[in-house]
Formats: structure tokens, C-alpha cells, sequence
């Protein structure tokens, strides 16, 4: 990591501290700020300024900074795993794959299915 991204880090963080109650906005305008300042390639996210943050300054900025903070309450986190797709190693494909002639629903993942117009089958 740059000692000049550093420092911008330090100055993001040092401006929401100067701010009595720090709103997303705020912190928003404070990262464009800094990041034009500094001449960062990029605004700074969230994720990188809380890491950079000391203990005592936690406490206020955890809140604005942190995303969504409703999905982990519960101690529950949503995660997603993309694959890259790849054909399946059934002689049959599943339901996953999808490249079978009676699953019309995924024609992402099936070359040659990609361009055929597709009719759906009726339950019964």
C-alpha cells in the first residue's frame, strides 16, 4: 500500500471525526474529496477506510461505514459462489448443469442452446 493512500485513509477518517453526526452522504462527499486530493486511481470503499481505522474512532464511524448491517444482525451473512461453468460430467445432465433437452430454463450455460428460441413445457 502507497504512503499517499495511507495518508488519504487518515484524512478520510479524520473529516468524519470533525463531523458531529457523519451521514452516508458525508461520507460519500469526504472519500470523492480525498480521492481527487491524493490523486487515488479510484474513491476509496468502505472495506479499506475500516481497516484503517484505531479503536477509538470505531465506536462513530463502524456504524455510517459498515453495509447493511440488518443481514448480520442474526448472525446470519449471505455469501454467493459463482462457478465457472463447465459441461456436465453425467451422461445425463442435472438439474444444475442444465444442458438437458427438457430443462428449457437455463440457456446461459448451454452453447448450443444459447441461440435456439426456446418454448416451455407444461406440467402434466
Amino acid at each position: 500500500m502507497k504512503l499517499m493512500s495511507r495518508n488519504a485513509y487518515r484524512e478520510i477518517i479524520q473529516r468524519l471525526m470533525e463531523i458531529p453526526n457523519p451521514t452516508k452522504r458525508d461520507v460519500d462527499h469526504v472519500k470523492v474529496k480525498a480521492a481527487g486530493k491524493h490523486g487515488l486511481g479510484k474513491v476509496p470503499s468502505n472495506s479499506e477506510i475500516i481497516q484503517h481505522l484505531k479503536p477509538e474512532e470505531s465506536a462513530k464511524l463502524l456504524p455510517i461505514l459498515r453495509r447493511k448491517v440488518v443481514r448480520t444482525i442474526s448472525g446470519v451473512t449471505v455469501v454467493a459462489v459463482m462457478t465457472k461453468p463447465s459441461p456436465c460430467p453425467k451422461e445425463e445432465p442435472c438439474a444444475y448443469c442444465g444442458c438437458s433437452a427438457k430443462l428449457h430454463w437455463s440457456r446461459t450455460r448451454c452453447p448450443e442452446r444459447r441461440t435456439k428460441q426456446l418454448q416451455p413445457i407444461r406440467a402434466g
